[in-house]
């Protein structure tokens, strides 16, 4: 789960520039595209070095009730994307990558 934490916080480096843009313009709707491009990157990453991509999601849930327990709700929970949507948007990427890997 750490590994599938690094490769998420390694895409942030592809995209700062809009990242502190679109917080600056309080642009929720992009900030929440941007965490998917991120984890985008994570799952390809993952999936290239034979880490399974759903370390990402359980390691995303963790963080997510712990931010619950404690805080209640993440402070800027708006700006991410809802569990659910991330979950799917991974299990499509991995099943797409996969499928050309096959081909």
């Amino acid at each position: 789960e750490l590994q599938a934490l690094v490769a998420h916080e390694v895409g942030h480096e592809y995209f700062w520039d809009d990242y502190f843009l679109a917080r600056r313009d309080n642009r929720q709707s992009f900030l929440r595209s941007l965490e998917l491009l991120c984890d985008g990157i994570a799952v390809i990453t993952l999936e290239r070095v034979g880490v399974n991509p759903e370390r990402l999601i359980s390691a995303l849930d963790k963080i997510s009730r712990y931010n619950r327990d404690r805080f209640r709700v993440a402070v800027t929970e708006t700006n991410y994307p809802a569990l659910g949507e991330r979950r799917r948007f991974v299990e499509r990427l991995v099943e797409w990558l996969r499928r050309s890997a096959a081909q």
